[in-house]
């Protein structure tokens, strides 16, 4: 990919782009959530995907979303590594430029879920879709999602350059229930880790279940426009894993790019810049930081200091059996420690 098709920086994230997080905030006020765990309405089974309540009310639009010719899709089940993706891959398509991810909007609003649904005005009777924005974009463009292949357009599928990160189940969970317990108010979910670890493994949980959505991309892994690589494996070879990402968006990156993506794509500079740690989604009532940061732990092997020996176990057995189950999956493994020369 030249410079000239390289998706657009800017963000692209409603009807109009937000060009800040102050914007963005304006428009999409703190609101009460119509819908909790047990109403009807909540979670809608799609295609094999659980979504719930807000991201349900965006299926007729990103249902009848078509990729463009250039489109980079960040896709990841949730707490994998889809904020670090989409950070690598903004300031990959800017030849190493950090100012993607220091100036404008939000990360999140400049790589949009395509089934994101924000409230208007603290309402929810008209909601504001990132998806209908971006089918305005007649070039290339970049967004992410959290539901599985089989949910997608077919379409998407064939033309989209797609980066499909995956994880550890034992450190997703971990991240998954902080997530969940920071946003109680929009996902309802007031219980323990044993019981996030119940949800994972009885495919209760956003976007679950997990095997479906993993195998569903790893049997396309073989596909040109699709690139198919671990949380840890960028951890352990950062380096390595943002060339790999820069050939196959068609960015020969020096090393000058490499060492800068490097450093701002790491973990504490991460975390330490308001535009890429999530914060704007506390004013709307999406998340509290004060229970637990968005921007976490970050590492491999963090389960270890959380799961108990039970929790650990039964997640080794729901492995074990999901990859007995499940032939497709074949040449697949887990990193559960951390690299022994990291």
């Amino acid at each position: 990919m030249d410079q000239s098709t390289a998706p657009p920086v800017a963000s692209h994230s409603a009807e109009k782009a937000f060009s800040t997080r102050e914007e963005f905030q304006a428009n999409c006020r703190d609101s009460t959530m119509a819908r909790k765990p047990g109403d009807p309405d909540f979670v809608l089974q799609y295609k094999g995907c659980n979504l719930v309540f807000p991201f349900l009310l965006s299926v007729p639009e990103f249902e009848t979303f078509e990729a463009n010719e250039g489109d980079v899709c960040v896709a990841t089940f949730p707490k994998t590594g889809q904020t670090l993706m989409s950070a690598i891959a903004l300031m990959v398509l800017s030849d190493g430029d950090v100012t993607p991810l220091q100036t404008g909007s939000p990360l999140k609003l400049k790589v949009p879920y395509l089934e994101m649904a924000f409230p208007r005005d603290g309402k929810w009777d008209e909601p504001i879709y990132p998806v209908q924005h971006l089918k305005t974009i007649a070039g290339p463009r970049i967004y992410g999602t959290h539901v599985n292949a089989n949910a997608l357009p077919a379409q998407l599928l064939q033309t989209a350059k797609i980066l499909y990160v995956y994880r550890n189940p034992k450190d997703t969970v971990v991240s998954l229930f902080h997530f969940m317990v920071s946003g109680h108010r929009a996902f309802g979910f007031n219980g323990s880790l044993a019981d996030a670890v119940e949800m994972l493994l009885h495919d209760q949980c956003l976007f679950a279940p997990f095997f479906e959505h993993l195998e569903s991309f790893w049997k396309l892994r073989h596909q040109p426009n699709i690139h198919f690589v671990s949380f840890e494996e960028i951890l352990n070879d950062p380096r390595t894993a943002i060339r790999n990402v820069g050939a196959f968006l068609g960015r020969n990156l020096n090393e000058s790019q490499l060492s800068s993506i490097m450093h701002h794509c790491s973990f504490d500079q991460m975390k330490n810049n308001k535009l890429a740690d999530f914060s704007e989604f506390e004013t709307i009532g999406f998340i509290d930081p004060k229970v637990t940061p968005f921007m976490r732990a970050g590492k491999i092997g963090n389960w270890k200091k959380h799961l108990t020996v039970e929790m650990s176990e039964k997640i080794d057995a729901w492995v074990n059996l999901n990859f007995e189950q499940r032939p497709g999956l074949a040449g697949l493994t887990f990193q559960y420690e951390p690299a022994k020369n990291a």
